[in-house]
C-alpha cells in the first residue's frame, strides 16, 4: 500500500523479480491513459477470441483454461509496456509468476486510483 507521501512525491513502485529489487517509474496522466486503453483492448480481444473459439468449436479445453493460460502472458506484456525502464530479457528468466502478479497489483493501484474512489462513492450512494 502506497503512503500519501509516496503519492504526492510520485515515488516509483518498488518490486522484486528473482532476487533483485527494481523500481517502476510512474506514468503521467497522458501516458497512463494510453496504457489503460491498451489494457482495455487486450481484455476485449481475449474475450472475443474465447467467444469465437467456443462458437467455432475450436476449443478442446475449457474456455476458462484458455484465459488462464493466455492471460498471464498478456498481463506480463502489459507490465513491461507500463514499466518501460525495466529490461524484460534480464527479468523474465529469474522472476516467478507470483512476483509478476504482485507487480501488476501495485501497477494497478497507481494506474487506476479512481476505481477505489468510485467504489467508495457507489457504496455511499447505495445506502
Amino acid at each position: 500500500m502506497r503512503t500519501e507521501e509516496d503519492k504526492v512525491l510520485q515515488t516509483p513502485i518498488k518490486v522484486k523479480f528473482g532476487d533483485k529489487e527494481y523500481e517502476i517509474k510512474l506514468l503521467v496522466v497522458t501516458e497512463n491513459r494510453k496504457w489503460k486503453k491498451q489494457v482495455s483492448d487486450e481484455v476485449v480481444a481475449l474475450g472475443k477470441q474465447a467467444v469465437t473459439d467456443i462458437k467455432d468449436n475450436l476449443l478442446e479445453e475449457n474456455p476458462i483454461a484458455l484465459l488462464l493460460c493466455k492471460m498471464p502472458d498478456k498481463a506480463i506484456d502489459l507490465l513491461f509496456s507500463y514499466a518501460k525502464n525495466l529490461k524484460r530479457e534480464e527479468i523474465e528468466p529469474t522472476a516467478t509468476d507470483e512476483q509478476f502478479a504482485v507487480a501488476l497489483d501495485l501497477i494497478s493501484e497507481v494506474a487506476f486510483p479512481l476505481a477505489k474512489s468510485l467504489a467508495a462513492m457507489m457504496s455511499k450512494l447505495s445506502r
